[in-house]
């Protein structure tokens, strides 16, 4: 993790290049341990919102991102009751990349189901997934997801829920 954090900061000291640093992440992106490849992923997010700064460079990137974690997240499998909070945070991780700056539609697609899921029960979802989903589908949602979160906003007798849902709203583009 500090080795990460080392090169991060050469990167912003403009000593490394952030093709330096991808190669780093590539390196690690196999770790079994969720804080490596989290801090790992943190820049990862940053150059995709700062460095790439036309389509191109996001949508290369995104390409990127989806040969480099898709097999790794494929290889957690589906989340059972049996995964440690470690797996379970690690599934989270690659979940998220892979679907906020991998445009992986395979991961769209399942984090609207999780989503879904989710709202209408989160006990049925583990709930460092279920977040992310939401975070994911509001990313990339529709009009039926945006009133959704919207009426949880303004229904809600929980005030993390309402922020959450808040928060939410925040997160989609179209």
């Amino acid at each position: 993790i500090s080795f990460i954090g080392d090169e991060w900061a050469q990167l912003r000291a403009n000593k490394a290049s952030a093709g330096d640093y991808l190669d780093l992440v590539a390196a690690v992106k196999s770790d079994p341990n969720a804080a490596v490849v989290s801090s790992a992923l943190g820049g990862v997010g940053a150059i995709y919102r700062r460095v790439a700064a036309t389509p191109g460079e996001k949508a290369g990137l995104a390409k990127w991102v989806r040969t480099n974690f898709s097999p790794e997240y494929v290889k957690l499998g589906p989340p059972t009751s049996s995964d440690s909070p470690n797996k379970r945070e690690l599934r989270a991780q690659l979940f998220g990349i892979l679907g906020y700056y991998g445009k992986d539609p395979a991961v769209l697609a399942d984090a609207h189901v999780i989503a879904e899921k989710f709202l209408a029960n989160p006990a049925s979802v583990d709930p460092t997934l279920g977040h992310t989903a939401l975070t994911i589908a509001a990313r990339n949602g529709d009009t039926a997801l945006f009133d959704q979160l919207q009426k949880v906003y303004e229904t809600a007798k929980e005030p993390d829920l309402q922020i959450s849902a808040l928060n939410l709203l925040a997160e989609f583009q179209n």
